[in-house]
């Protein structure tokens, strides 16, 4: 789900910079006038001033020292952000669909959106500005900021230091991609009672307090973003509701990877989050949140959950972290499964056998999952524990809904592949040589039916596995096998019904007979 969305994202980014475009290239559907700067006008607010809208102001290299207001439908672009410089000012920006790229912005107080939609901020520099961020959007919706470096800014002292990269206060519907985001006095992005906003690709690291904050803020996309080795922490969520956050890579962060304070409903899916002080933290009566497919390794603390019920916590992985799951003081509660047999988490402090399957596990043969539950505390347990990690894989789009495959494995599971037109599904497997290997393999079952009837067959290096079972639910089929360790290559294709074979065999039969009489 937030992958296809994503794609969305990067499309529509994709178009606004052809439209935008490198230096010049700019394209409207009006004949506009171009306003040379110094040429025609020698300071950058005079040609704003003397624009019509949909004009383009074109500002030659050099160092200007302006404030720069722009009130009206244009496009102000510099001729590079190397060398086209705002120095010690700003642009503060009232109009709507105004375009800005290609200038850096330093020692001033750098971009202000206030009450204006439908911009692009594309491809500048913004270093060493003073106020509270060096892209600011208030009341501002429907913007796109995208592909800009920011860049050490924000100011004060001991108590009371501010400066975020990129600032949003009542602003719905942005766009925030692609923008490199680094060593700000406060956060790199915060979000502040702003809905609807996406976050996607953006790198947002050693910022001094947090990579990106959400405050008061709902229905936000945050995901494929590289948050690390911020001051306090990598994602805050607090008094927010129904975003999601996913697939970022969050790591070193000095405290939370992600924290979420007083919110509900949020669902955090997919991240790898690692070497944090926490890898997830969960504070003051958060509820119903979900947290799903996310990997967290070598965190001091891997999840901990203080003063907060209700929230869902499986398919994720927890991997080495000094204590992946911490008692709290207070009789927290929440659930770490998904019943039988979709299962619950890899634990790497788990100690379980798995010989037996069942929603009882007292049926013979191995699912990849557990024996016996494993208890985090007297409150919480997790029943049906995955005996190795879980890896996801998108499926793609089935009857219009986005699938994915995922695969529980003692094996490093890679090269995932899915070939409509050959009705294959096939990956590759890799362990220690000659110790056992096992893959659990769930496939939503639109996927089952429409590449093989239900009949398929799964083959390693094109033999039939040690051992194989499978089971179905009324949404997935799962798929348990094993297999001697090295390097294999896993397919799982169509089978012929017995009701195929004999006709099969009657013509292989006739073809033998007529190569025969030919050769006679």
């Amino acid at each position: 789900m937030v992958k296809r969305l994503v794609l969305v994202v990067l499309l529509l980014w994709s178009l606004q910079v052809i439209v935008f475009g490198a230096g010049y290239g700019i394209s409207v559907a009006a004949s506009p006038s171009i306003i040379r700067v110094p040429y025609d006008c020698q300071t950058i607010q005079e040609a704003v001033d003397a624009a019509n809208p949909e004009d383009i102001v074109l500002v030659s290299a050099g160092t200007y020292y302006e404030y720069v207001l722009v009130n009206k439908t244009i496009s102000l672009v510099g001729e590079s952000r190397e060398t086209t410089i705002i120095e010690g000012g700003y642009v503060y920006v009232t109009a709507d669909n105004v375009k800005i790229g290609e200038f850096s912005i330093q020692n001033g107080r750098g971009i202000f959106l206030n009450g204006s939609n439908g911009n692009i901020i594309h491809a500048n520099r913004l270093t060493s500005n003073f106020g509270f961020s060096a892209v600011s959007l208030r009341g501002s919706s429907g913007n796109i900021i995208s592909n800009n470096e920011i860049l050490n800014n924000g100011g004060g002292g001991p108590g009371l230091a501010w400066g975020d990269g990129i600032g949003s206060e009542y602003s719905d519907s942005n766009l925030i991609v692609g923008n490199f985001i680094s060593n700000n006095v406060a956060f790199g992005i915060t979000l502040i009672s702003s809905d609807g906003n996406i976050v996607a690709n953006n790198t947002l690291t050693e910022n001094g307090i947090a990579g990106l904050d959400l405050v008061s803020s709902s229905g936000n996309i945050i995901s494929d973003n590289v948050v690390a080795s911020n001051g306090a922490g990598g994602v805050g969520i607090r008094y927010s509701t129904k975003n999601t956050i996913g697939r970022n890579q969050i790591f070193n962060n000095e405290g939370n990877g992600i924290g979420v304070t007083e919110s509900k409903m949020n669902v955090i899916e997919e991240n790898i989050i690692a070497e944090n002080m926490i890898g997830i933290g969960i504070s003051h009566f958060s509820a119903n949140n979900t947290f799903v497919g996310n990997t967290l390794s070598k965190n001091l603390n891997g999840i901990k959950i203080h003063l907060s019920n209700g929230s869902i916590i499986h398919h994720n992985n927890f991997i080495n972290n000094t204590k992946n799951a911490p008692e709290d003081v207070y009789p927290n509660v929440n659930t770490w499964d998904d019943d039988y047999p979709s299962g619950g988490n890899y634990w790497s402090d788990y100690d379980g056998t798995d010989f037996n399957n069942g929603p009882h596990q007292n049926l013979t043969g191995s699912d990849g999952i557990g024996d016996t539950l494993h208890t985090l505390d007297p409150r919480n347990e997790d029943r049906f524990p995955f005996m190795g990690p879980i890896s996801f894989f998108e499926a793609g789009a089935w009857n219009g809904t986005s699938c994915e495959v995922n695969v529980v494995g003692n094996s490093t599971v890679s090269d995932f592949r899915l070939n409509r037109i050959e009705t294959v599904v096939s990956f590759t497997v890799a362990g220690f040589d000659s110790t056992v290997g096992f893959c659990r393999v769930t496939i939503p079952n639109v996927i089952v039916q429409d590449l093989w009837q239900n009949n398929y067959n799964v083959l390693v290096d094109g033999k039939q596995p040690l051992t194989i079972n499978n089971w179905t639910d009324s949404t997935y089929t799962y798929l348990y096998f094993t297999y001697q360790h090295s390097k294999h290559e896993v397919v799982i294709i169509p089978e012929f019904p017995a009701t195929v074979i004999p006709p099969l065999l009657m013509i292989t039969l006739c073809a033998v007979i007529l190569t025969k009489k030919r050769k006679s």
